[in-house]
């Protein structure tokens, strides 16, 4: 083996009264004397090496081409298959294997450091066998919601709900704003009314058909107003519910992608529409007496007394951003504007309609006519300002990234 030594320069004393003294040929002289010195003293060097270390140099400077080929590293003949279709590039697979590590494992792994990263839970058997049973309680009461949910047992749907809703924290159990299950969840409020109606109406079927017409009335009445009742109790749940989610969550401008309060937004509105919608067309519908049935005008005006409520709520929400920037919003309230015009439209039409027959049945009353038409100016006046809301939210809603049909657009301000 070489040493330090092998590689250091050297250095020969000349005699200085040598042929060196003597001008420029004494120099020529002493130069060739000392290549000449030390080419001797290389070569002596070189033959003084070991065969293995020559031949080592010799492969370190020209290395064979073969000993890095593909299969020679994976540790294959020329004649062997590839052990698989991503050859050479196997590894990564078996990387992928060694690092699927579950997050008990890392747990224990960070927990059993000195001093512990984490604290983990899993580490008492104690602990362990609780959490195991809270996971097999999740999936069973997972399964037991999917199942109602497919059958229309609503009820027990929504038990199954909340249990998982109230499952502690740190289990694998359903997440609220994921998925959409928080849609889940206003559903199965909605769906049980619509439940308790049918069970109504399967107990009224049942009942005796030998009863007076009076009874018949009677009855249809209560049931009426049972379904009513069950009604406005499951919108008044789902309001609700909705409400506290806002609440819960919501919107943070570090994480504007996040399901929080613009996502429901948008779902309570739609749900205060239909509770407008549903409950003038339950008014209507409605068996009981006619003598107590309210008149399509009356029903009609309780609508356009809603849709008015509703269009004041989301103006006071987009009033403040991110709202007043927020396309679905935008639409939602454009639409609203258009209903709100068709309303006053219908009770304008309805009260001329009204007017006309009374003229007919009474033709000195002059004053009572000029009145009817200013009324039905005036409510036409205001349709077309709730036309004209509509379509600057409808041009906000598409400067604002979002999609409005054509038709819309271009009506008649």
């Amino acid at each position: 083996m070489r040493s330090i030594g092998d590689f250091a320069p050297l250095w020969e004393n000349t005699d200085p009264a040598g042929p060196a003294a003597d001008g420029h040929g004494g120099r020529r002289g002493t130069k060739r004397l000392r290549r000449s010195s030390l080419d001797s003293l290389d070569n002596d060097r070189i033959g003084s090496l070991s065969p293995s270390t020559s031949s080592q140099s010799r492969t370190i400077s020209h290395p064979d081409h073969s000993r890095t080929e593909p299969y020679f590293v994976a540790g294959l003949g020329p004649a062997d298959l590839p052990s698989s279709a991503a050859f050479p590039h196997q590894a990564a697979t078996s990387d992928k294997q060694k690092t699927n590590v579950g997050r008990d494992a890392i747990g224990e792994q960070l927990a059993s450091l000195n001093p512990p990263l984490y604290s983990h839970r899993h580490l008492s058997s104690i602990d362990a066998d609780s959490t195991s049973l809270q996971r097999q309680h999740a999936a069973v009461m997972t399964a037991i919601l999917h199942v109602s949910l497919l059958k229309g047992d609503y009820l027990r749907a929504g038990k199954a709900f909340g249990i998982l809703l109230r499952v502690g924290p740190g289990v694998n159990t359903l997440a609220l704003r994921s998925g959409g299950n928080w849609g889940i969840g206003a559903e199965i409020l909605l769906q049980q009314a619509l439940e308790a109606e049918r069970r109504v109406s399967r107990r009224r079927r049942s009942d005796d058909q030998n009863i007076s017409t009076y009874d018949d009335y009677s009855d249809s009445y209560a049931t009426s107003a049972i379904e009513i009742s069950d009604f406005q109790s499951s919108i008044t749940a789902a309001k609700d519910y909705y409400e506290a989610l806002i609440l819960q969550h919501p919107f943070k401008k570090q994480n504007p992608h996040a399901v929080d309060a613009r996502t429901f937004y948008p779902a309570l509105f739609g749900l205060l529409i239909y509770e407008a919608t549903e409950s003038s067309r339950r008014r209507s519908a409605s068996t009981s007496s006619p003598e107590s049935s309210p008149a399509p005008a009356t029903i009609r005006q309780a609508e356009l007394r809603s849709a008015r409520a509703i269009a004041a709520r989301m103006d006071d929400v987009l009033a403040s951003p991110p709202y007043n920037t927020f396309a679905p919003l935008l639409r939602l309230r454009g639409m609203v504007a258009l209903w709100i015009a068709d309303l006053i439209t219908d009770l304008a039409t309805a009260a001329a309609a009204a007017a006309e027959q009374r003229i007919d049945d009474d033709d000195e009353d002059m004053y009572s006519d000029d009145e009817d038409r200013r009324a039905r100016d005036e409510a036409l006046r205001l349709a077309d300002v709730e036309r004209e809301k509509a379509h600057v939210c409808f041009e906000r809603c598409v400067q604002a990234g979002g999609d409005v049909p054509d038709p819309l657009l271009r009506l008649d301000r």
